[in-house]
């Protein structure tokens, strides 16, 4: 299994890969630079000019490769499905928040994401349940604590709530799986998704306090996992101001993150690709362990982390933005 993990890693871009992506003059050059790398042959021939057909088809890319690997073993199976579950939770909130708005099933079924290990016509009997019933079969032990979902739902009147407790359950139920596997191995995969909970929250509270959410709101979103939950969160949702937010974050593990941020629009970009910068080199160093049985999972975190950078040289190259600090924005 291992041995199929390394022959794969060979065809990562790399930085040097993403660089030439960067160097690509305009869309279509990227599109084809991209799309001349095997991992993201299944891209041609679709309207890759439509951002939502591009997002969908690259991280569905992922998910068929995750399920092509999880293959080798029953145990690597239960894993990957674990591994994969904030891409469920994201299709389920995406049910419930559409049912509170309203839409019909054809508006929504083109916006999930492929999930390989549900039977097919899941969602759509899913979603004809209604969100009452929708959000009573994640209580029943999908995503236990979905109720929290309804009940914010029904203060705030706001269907973004609902999607954000949801996704939030899928995190907190996959770093609560991988926990329970640090004896088995598997300690920087963990690690990483440790962090990853960690930065999210931390946009969370900061994004909050930009945008002047009530304290409630922002808790609500906020994933129940991770380094800094529950003590340094709930303090720092007592802070008045984004850049106090900052400023407190930064005396904590991730304040190499945080360091020479101001605020802006730009943070939430430029923090994420510094954690994904350092994840991609601590992941690269990982994959030296051949013993590790996850191993196939610390490769696909470096398909994600590179398929995100990805994402973003994109719609740059398809808005026209300035591209001066692109390189910064992704690892």
């Amino acid at each position: 299994m291992n041995a199929i993990v390394y022959a794969r890693v060979s065809e990562l871009l790399g930085p040097h890969g993403l660089s030439s992506l960067v160097a690509s003059k305009g869309l279509d050059e990227f599109i084809f630079r991209l799309t001349s790398n095997s991992f993201y042959a299944h891209l041609r021939g679709k309207d890759l000019r439509d951002p939502l057909v591009f997002e969908k088809s690259l991280f569905a890319g992922i998910i068929a490769e995750a399920e092509d690997l999880s293959r080798y073993s029953r145990g690597l199976r239960e894993a990957t499905e674990y591994y994969l579950l904030p891409y469920r939770a994201k299709n389920l909130a995406l049910l419930a928040a559409s049912k509170a708005s309203g839409l019909g099933w054809e508006e929504v079924s083109n916006l999930l994401l492929p999930d390989p290990f549900l039977s097919g016509g899941f969602y759509e009997a899913l979603y004809s349940l209604g969100l009452k019933g929708i959000i009573g079969y994640l209580e029943e032990g999908v995503l236990k604590g979905a109720s929290e979902a309804l009940s914010a739902f029904k203060v705030w009147k706001d269907p973004t709530v609902i999607e954000g407790v949801i996704v939030r359950l899928g995190y907190e139920k996959r770093a609560a799986y991988f926990s329970s596997l640090r004896s088995a191995g598997g300690g920087r995969l963990y690690g990483a998704i440790l962090a990853e909970v960690d930065v999210m929250n931390i946009l969370t509270v900061y994004k909050g306090k930009v945008m002047g959410s009530p304290v409630e709101v922002i808790n609500a979103n906020l994933i129940r996992a991770g380094r800094l939950y529950p003590a340094r969160l709930a303090r720092a949702l007592e802070l008045a101001s984004p850049e106090e937010v900052i400023r407190y974050f930064r005396e904590t593990e991730y304040g190499a993150l945080l360091e020479g941020l101001r605020v802006s629009s730009e943070v939430g970009l430029e923090v994420g690709a510094r954690l994904n910068k350092l994840l991609y080199r601590d992941l690269q160093e990982a994959l030296l362990d051949y013993s590790d049985p996850l191993l196939p999972l610390v490769y696909l975190k470096l398909r994600e982390i590179e398929a995100e950078a990805v994402r973003k040289i994109y719609h740059f190259k398809r808005l026209g933005l300035e591209e001066s600090k692109l390189e910064e924005l992704i690892f």
